[in-house]
This record gives C-alpha cells, structure tokens and sequence, in this order.
C-alpha cells in the first residue's frame, strides 16, 4: 500500500503538469474555453478516464471551472502557468474552425508532433479582428525563444502567411493559398479533382439545376472549388444559368433562410454542393423545412476537408485518399524539409476520391 500510493500520485500530477503546460503554451486566460476529457486524453497520448481524473483534480484546485451543459474553462488560479513550456508544434487556425475541434484532426495533430521525437502540441485560435500584433506575440515571440519548433497554419488569412515568412518562422500552411500569395509552402485537398467527382456524380443522376453553398471566408480554397465547379459543369454542357452560387456567414439562423430562399425560388436547385458536413446538415434542415426529401426531392454533396473524421456522412462527399498516418508523415516530412528563408514557396494537392453517403 505505501508503495503504490505515490506512484498513482506521480502519475496523477505528470498529467496535471502536461495540462497546465498545454494552457500556458496556449495563452488562454480565466474564463477562456479549455478542451473536453477525449479531446485532453487524445492531445495527452493518456487514455480518456485518466484525462478525467486528472481534469477533476484541477478544477478542485481552481486551475479549471466547468460549467455544466457548457463546458471546461480556465479558472483564476492557472494565472501564471506559461512558464517553463517546452518546444512544441504550434497549431495556428480561426476560431470555430469545426474540424480541428474533431479528435481526429487532434490525433493527427499529435501524430505529427510524435514523428519530431514528441514535441508539445500549442494551439491557437485568433479572435475576431485579430492584428498582427497578436501573432507577434504568440507566435513571433515564443518561436523566437526557442519555445515553438514549427506552426502549422490551419485555414488563415493570407496576411498571417505574409507575416510568417517575412519573419522567418518555420511554417506550413494546410489550405489553399492565393497564387499571387504563395508565401509559404501549402498542403490541401485536390479541390478541381474534387469538384469534377461531384458535377460527374450530379450529372449521372440527371441534375441540371444546381446550387453551390460556401462560406463567405475569403479564403483561397473557396474561389478554387467554385471556378472548378463551373468549369466541371461547362465541360458537361451544362448552361451557365444553371448554377447558383450562395456564399454564408457562420450564422447558423442566417445560412438556412438563405437556402430556403433558394430553394424557394422558381426553377429551384435540385441539388446542392456544400462546404463540409456541417454545412451539409444545414441544407438539409433548410430542405425538409420546405417540405422536400433528401435525397428524393434535393441531392445534398459536399466538399470534404483535408482532415477525415470518425463518423461515416449523410451524403457523397470527396475526401483525400491517404489514410490518417499517411497525411500525417506527408505533413511530418513537409514541415522536415522547410526552409522559410530562401526558395519559392511550393503548394502540394493531395489526391481526393469520391465517397458514397453512409447511412
């Protein structure tokens, strides 16, 4: 008994230590959200029970606060906890980016951080109207000190990829990027493969009128699949006024009048393409608020991301190719071979296939 007590002890606060690290590396402060219990055991390598015990601990101590039915933040007394960080690999991406909540993208993440001989992991989501003052200082700053090993850039505006190279920070950008702004090495999906699989299947199955729903991001990626979808549909001899485009904030309320609205309209869309899943499930409600069937009435596709998730989808949908511990060694070796300082920046498409909805 008095041997194994302390070592559940020891244990206990190696996990408790690894928590904290991971706020202060992050720079979130009191009353900023925190990770649930799967997603702190899968970015901690330690299982789900034990991410709970050791989550538990903290919030008996101040560290953490939940709050019921809305989450886990930081409490008062993680003030502090920055100290001490070890060198890590820095996830930069907007917040309420939805796929890099995912345990997915989070074990990948991980994966990655694994092949560099078991870095930290950082995350790190700007706010609204963020500057780049604030990547100076979260990023620019802590890189500078030894304490980042390198950034991944999720998805982010192109003036945080300008300030990245200019400032020599050892990054790689996983989204498309503006070829006019290719300022750092890229890594995305094969958006004008991926657009031709989703026109051909819609096509096959005697779709002529069409609507394409994206985020108003402004964002390379988006401009990408949009021209490739009108090129896909007038290589098929599909009309031009046979597509409708709709781009929507990330207002859930505001996205679905938007698409009632369409498909509202007369000579409505009997099909729609989306931006992820999530979007997808938005279309569908939008739908059948109308009174129409998916798929009878609507065809819904969607454009999947560079990152897979664990749930099979409701729709066809495009997904990369490469299993999840291919994509992450292809982003462990791309990031391996940077050199920010000299050199064009190069973008790489990985392959896509088309996926069939999984009910």
């Amino acid at each position: 008994m008095t041997v194994s007590a302390p070592k559940r002890y020891s244990t206990l606060q190696r996990w408790k230590e690894r928590i904290m690290l991971d706020i202060g590396a992050r720079g979130l402060k009191p009353g900023d959200a925190y990770l649930t219990v799967e997603e702190t055991g899968v970015l901690l390598g330690c299982s789900r029970a034990t991410a709970h015990r050791a989550m538990k601990r903290l919030i008996e101590e101040g560290v953490l606060v939940a709050r019921p039915g809305s989450g886990t933040f930081i409490g008062d007394e993680a003030r502090g906890t920055a100290s001490n960080v070890p060198q890590a690999l820095h996830v930069l991406m907007p917040r309420g980016f939805g796929t890099a909540t995912t345990v997915p993208f989070m074990r990948l993440v991980q994966a990655v951080a694994q092949s560099f001989g078991g870095l930290g992991v950082q995350f790190n989501s700007p706010p609204e109207g963020y500057d780049l003052n604030y990547i100076s200082e979260t990023v620019l700053k802590p890189f500078r000190e030894g304490q980042i090993k390198a950034v991944l850039a999720v998805s982010c505006q192109w003036k945080a990829y300008q300030y990245l190279k200019e400032q020599g920070i050892t990054a790689l950008v996983c989204g498309s990027m503006f070829q006019n702004r290719q300022f750092l090495p890229s890594l995305d999906k094969d958006a004008a493969k991926g657009a031709e699989l989703l026109v051909d299947y819609l096509v096959k199955n005697h779709h002529r009128r069409m609507g394409v729903i994206m985020p108003a991001s402004g964002l390379a990626g988006v401009d990408f699949f949009t021209d490739a979808v009108s090129r896909s549909l007038a290589k098929r001899g599909v009309s031009a006024d046979a597509l409708t485009l709709r781009y929507c904030t990330g207002d859930e309320s505001v996205t679905i009048d938007r698409i009632r609205d369409l498909l509202s309209a007369p000579n409505r869309p009997t099909a729609l393409i989306t931006d992820e899943a999530d979007l997808a499930d938005l279309a569908r409600n939008a739908a059948e608020s109308l009174g129409l069937s998916v798929p009878r009435d609507v065809e819904i596709v969607f454009e999947g991301s560079v990152f897979r998730t664990d749930y099979p989808a409701r729709y066809p949908h495009t997904r990369v190719t490469l299993r999840e511990s291919e994509l992450a060694a292809e982003i462990s070796e791309m990031i391996k071979g940077l050199n920010t300082l000299n050199g064009a920046a190069q973008p790489k498409f990985l392959p896509v296939q088309l996926a069939m909805a999984k009910y």
